[in-house]
């Protein structure tokens, strides 16, 4: 008698295969079942097309069945063993005390490493996959190295690299053209070894880099070029001008930028790929000295608009929230910036009509918003990584600067510049007036 599926078979469940691939599988099987049907009827008939009958049953049904098996796939976490379940529905099962090591391999395969080498591979691995994501945050917290490079922790962290310059270990695709998919260049702290087919590896120091070049060709397609000290080109790397889609590539940016190597044309990339150059985990003193050169940069666009909401009758306030400081800005109502350990420091801006606050008129929401720039890391971090185990709640050793693009800022400006010029506003004249700074004073969260 088979055992009934219970709630239970459903839980600890945290990344699932996708049921599209189950639907398209199994009607791609029913067609092969009819062609290949179709095919022997026209065999009794003495047709030549029964000789193919048997190739597109395999072909084509046959495929069908292994995109229904991919649909099937799995992977549960309890509380001491990890369980897998691959497209041929076997089921297998971890330790997680056996799990030593999490390692980047080829072609977004990560290596679960024990003690003994490999225990198993998560092909299919997506540093945007949710499920992915969660699963090594909770190797992390048990103390269990991960070696991952480009990696997006949450939404609000983004970590490309170990903070450690010499503890990070990841790997990049020179291209993704076919004929090259062996080619890659392995990044171990100072190391970087160029691995290719039929070639001896080329190992060398970071330090014996001269520079590196971006370059456009007109098929809106960059080269990243890196020379040595003798001129001699060591390695180009062909990638879409869409780099903030190839996080690997964005972490050899930061990694060579980290070691002093000299790049040039940074400015054929996109505001995303430079924001995430920016972004990073430093010690809290560089973190607000970089927080302060980040708020100089927008203080250009900030007076820009406060001049044209002048003549609109309104008041831009902005300024610095630091919550190692208490100046009274308690009173203006910011977006997801109450959470007391949410941030360390950020820029605020809102709106003001004679002193009050600004709503708008549809949804009476007040115009004000909140960018946090400085962040504290999370707490399991300290588990994971040695470079935060010095960290206190009230001192972290290590902090994520987070950098965001001018075009977020200008477009919250305009929406709100437009949304004045049509009158979509109203100030409610019970409300008691701010006493908070105007022009970019230094604030606190209250």
């Amino acid at each position: 008698m088979h055992r009934r599926k219970t709630k239970k078979d459903s839980e600890g469940i945290i990344v699932k295969g996708y049921p599209f691939f189950g639907i398209f599988g199994l009607i791609e099987f029913l067609f092969g079942c009819w062609v290949a049907l179709s095919c022997l009827a026209d065999g009794t008939k003495s047709s030549p097309t029964a000789g193919i009958a048997l190739a597109l049953f395999v072909l084509i049904a046959g495929s069908g069945l292994g995109l229904m098996g991919y649909s099937r796939r799995w992977i549960r976490l309890t509380d001491d063993e990890l369980q897998i379940r691959d497209f041929l529905s076997r089921t297998r099962r971890y330790k997680l005390d056996d799990i030593q090591e999490v390692r980047s391999g080829r072609l977004q395969i990560c290596n679960f490493m024990g003690r003994d080498g490999v225990l198993f591979r998560l092909y299919d691995y997506s540093p945007l996959n949710p499920g992915h994501i969660f699963l090594l945050q909770q190797l992390e917290q048990r103390g269990i190295r991960v070696d991952v490079g480009a990696r997006i922790f949450s939404s609000s962290h983004f970590c490309a690299l170990r903070p450690d310059p010499e503890r990070r270990h990841f790997f990049v695709l020179l291209s993704y053209f076919p004929g090259r998919l062996g080619s890659r260049l392995t990044v171990a702290g100072q190391e970087m070894t160029l691995r290719r087919p039929f070639r001896r590896d080329i190992t060398l120091r970071v330090g014996e880099l001269c520079e590196g070049r971006l370059l456009k060709k007109r098929s809106n397609e960059l080269n990243l070029l890196l020379y040595l000290r003798n001129g001699k080109r060591f390695l180009k790397l062909s990638r879409s001008s869409n780099l903030y889609s190839d996080l690997s590539v964005t972490a050899l940016l930061v990694h060579l930028s980290d070691y002093g190597v000299p790049l040039h044309g940074l400015e054929l990339l996109n505001e995303n790929t430079l924001a995430s150059l920016r972004s990073r985990y430093v010690d809290p003193d560089s973190a607000y000295a970089l927080f302060e050169e980040e708020y100089e940069r927008r203080l250009p666009l900030f007076k820009r608009y406060d001049t044209k909401l002048k003549g609109a009758g309104l008041e831009l306030l902005y300024g610095r929230l630091d919550r190692r400081q208490d100046t009274g800005a308690g009173q203006i109502p910011l977006p997801f910036a109450r959470q007391a350990a949410s941030y360390e420091c950020g820029i605020y801006i809102c709106l003001l009509k004679g002193g009050r606050m600004v709503y708008t008129k549809k949804e009476e929401a007040p115009l004000s918003a909140f960018f946090p720039i400085v962040l504290p890391p999370p707490r399991w971090f300290s588990d994971a990584f040695c470079e935060f185990r010095d960290s206190s709640p009230d001192r972290p050793a290590l902090v994520f600067f987070q950098s965001f693009t001018d075009s977020d800022l200008e477009n919250w400006l305009a929406h709100v510049y437009g949304l004045a010029v049509k009158g979509k506003i109203l100030v409610h004249e019970e409300d008691d007036p701010l006493a908070a700074h105007s022009g970019g004073a230094d604030t606190a969260d209250g």
